[in-house]
């Protein structure tokens, strides 16, 4: 755009550099003035149907259909041929508009003028669009008819075929494709996909590494693969992935965004760190990638980098959420009081309207122990934005200044009105529990679980509520929410500390054991160690966990465990 602005204005009639100028303002995102150098070329070569094509895309970009259908009829008339680039844009928007009248009547010209693979795809599109599912199998059937390896028309016919529930068919569909055309990259993620869709994962896998061995420097199998090794908690799998990528392409993009994943996955934040401050070179004017950096920078417990990092975010995305939270919670655990205000204020004047910069400055306030100025914030945020984040803020604050009746009974009436917001929920249910409301706080988790039955927080603290109340099968939810996350050590925890209430400390034993191999500091956990211990026997093993508890500092459990010595 730097380049061809200027030249355009010393060229005013020059066709190539008019079409070039459009080209890059329709990627810049600058769709007005892609139509008005687009308008200008085509106007400068009137014959050229290639150049209403594209001014036709630029309106299109910018909402304006009839004017932007306008342009791309004038385009298919001067273009001519079966399969033109503006007659297939043309359907297209017929399609948009939902004129599938419209977009069969050019859809049928164009087979007029000529059948091949291309417009029968283009026609089974426009008859599933409008509810024809026979037909439009049909019509990609004869796509597959005049070329076997018509990939859109494949993937077409395999989607029928999921949307009919013929998986096999689906599969089988693009195995033969394969037969045909032995190594193809593009079919073995078809049917990688195809697997991961159905939730056979080992197979999505075996497909994908298929697909890598037979292509080791493409990218994208090694991104799918990465990604589905990330839902699967596979990370070091995934990392090995993405630096086998990286080393092949060590100054690309994509390699190196998909290194940073995998590495803050596998908790190598200092590599994720590492790979992200590349991206940012290559990406300098992404936000998201600063928001990235300042969170493994937190990670590494580099502050100040990750401070750096998000307000260079807000300075990118002045109206980011997520980027304005982060900075103003970075200053706030700096102690720069005022900053955060000074932050929290310029906000309110860039968004008059709208509440985030009012909870920033309730924030700032509640962290200075300013708990009712806080709660005026929060109450003129929660005013102007009714959501449930505003509220949690609101509810923190009143029952810091010693409203807590008002406090819960506001949380109960949103709750009341808003039934499905399971953030607020969870939220109210954890404060219930940390206030030994353990039937309450028991209700909220059984609400939660029944919009979502896999919530593993829900089902590990109403496994812990139900353990304080002494009321209830504990070990059940405890199981499952064990089942769900088995890495967890705090959900192994609850669950050995169920099974030792529960008169079955050997089964404890081993779950505590890797729990506290994965969290050596967690003192609770060495505490519930150290009890199993005891009601199995081993007081000497017992005795060795107690004696590390009372060498640590200010431990809040101290009396509890100079009574298990006594027993012993």
């Amino acid at each position: 755009m730097a380049l061809l602005a200027p030249a355009i204005a010393d060229n005013p009639q020059e066709i190539d550099l008019l079409a070039l100028g459009g080209e890059a303002a329709m990627r810049a995102g600058r769709h007005e003035l892609a139509a008005r150098w687009f308008a200008r070329a085509s106007s400068l070569a009137p014959e050229s149907g290639s150049l209403l094509a594209a001014s036709g895309l630029s309106l299109l970009s910018q909402g304006q259909d009839a004017r932007a259908v306008d342009a791309l009829e004038q385009a298919t008339r001067r273009e001519g041929g079966a399969a033109t680039r503006a007659a297939s844009l043309l359907v297209m928007t017929h399609l948009r508009n939902r004129n599938f009248v419209k977009a069969m009547e050019q859809v049928r010209q164009m087979e007029a003028q000529g059948d091949n693979p291309a417009v029968q795809n283009l026609k089974g599109g426009v008859l599933l669009a409008s509810g024809d599912l026979a037909g439009a199998r049909k019509a990609f059937s004869r796509s597959l008819e005049l070329d076997p390896g018509h990939m859109p028309a494949l993937d077409n016919l395999a989607e029928l075929d999921w949307l009919e529930k013929k998986m096999p068919q689906a599969r089988q569909r693009y195995l033969a494709a394969l037969e045909r055309e032995r190594g193809s990259l593009a079919l073995m993620m078809a049917l990688a996909k195809l697997e991961a869709r159905a939730g056979n994962m080992p197979a999505a896998s075996s497909w994908l590494q298929r697909g890598i061995a037979a292509a080791p420097t493409a990218i994208a199998p090694v991104q799918m693969l990465v990604s589905l090794q990330l839902r699967n908690g596979q990370a070091g799998m995934a990392l090995q992935q993405a630096q086998r990528l990286q080393a092949v392409y060590p100054n690309d993009a994509a390699s190196l965004d998909l290194l940073a994943q995998a590495a803050s996955a596998a908790g190598q934040h200092a590599q994720a760190l590492d790979s992200l401050q590349k991206l940012a070179l290559l990406k300098p004017a992404d936000p998201d990638v600063q928001l990235r950096m300042a969170r493994s920078a937190l990670a590494l417990n580099q502050k100040p980098a990750a401070l750096q990092a998000a307000n260079k975010a807000v300075t990118l995305a002045p109206a980011r959420e997520d980027a304005l939270v982060l900075a103003s919670a970075l200053l706030l655990d700096h102690r720069a009081f005022d900053q955060a205000r000074k932050l929290a204020q310029s906000v309110q004047q860039q968004q008059p309207t709208a509440g985030i910069g009012f909870k920033l400055e309730g924030d700032a306030l509640l962290e200075q122990g300013k708990a009712a100025d806080a709660a005026t914030q929060y109450e003129r945020a929660f005013a102007m934005q009714h959501n449930g984040n505003f509220l949690i803020a609101l509810h923190r604050a009143l029952h810091a200044a010693g409203k807590t009746e008002a406090a819960d009974q506001r949380m109960r009436d949103w709750l009341g009105q808003h039934s499905a917001d399971q953030a607020a929920r969870l939220y109210f249910a954890s404060h219930l529990l940390q206030q030994s409301q353990f039937g309450a706080a028991r209700r909220e988790y059984e609400a939660i679980l029944q919009r979502d039955p896999d919530n593993v927080l829900a089902l590990n603290d109403l496994a812990w509520a139900l353990l304080q109340a002494k009321d209830g099968d504990a070990v059940r939810p405890a199981e499952r929410a064990y089942r769900l996350a088995p890495g967890n050590p705090a959900v192994a925890d609850t669950l050995a500390w169920a099974l030792a209430e529960s008169g079955k400390p050997a089964r404890a034993l081993p779950l505590l054991r890797k729990a506290l191999e994965t969290a050596p500091t967690a003192a609770d956990i060495r505490l519930h160690y150290a009890h199993a211990l005891f009601r199995s026997g081993d007081k000497r093993a017992a005795r060795k966990q107690c004696e590390q508890l009372m060498a640590l500092q200010g431990f809040a459990h101290r009396a509890e465990v100079e009574g298990l010595l006594a027993k012993m």
